[in-house]
């Protein structure tokens, strides 16, 4: 199997980047400190419209979706 572009970063390092934002951080500074790239930084801040309000637990995902 080939894949294409750059290996996914994992979920619990994107969690992180918002923990340190609930913290206090900058954006600037949780990007760092997590290591990833401004680059990275930025594409996240645009998937949720700059804006991650809710805490979710670890290994809990939320769905939403409407019922057939």
């Amino acid at each position: 199997m080939v894949f294409k572009g750059r290996p996914p970063i994992e979920r619990r390092v994107r969690e992180q980047f918002w923990e340190c934002l609930r913290a206090g951080q900058d954006t600037v500074s949780a990007a760092c400190e997590v290591q990833v790239s401004l680059t990275q930084m930025r594409r996240w801040l645009v998937q949720v419209g700059g804006v991650r309000l809710l805490s979710v637990a670890r290994g809990a995902e939320q769905r939403v979706g409407v019922r057939q």
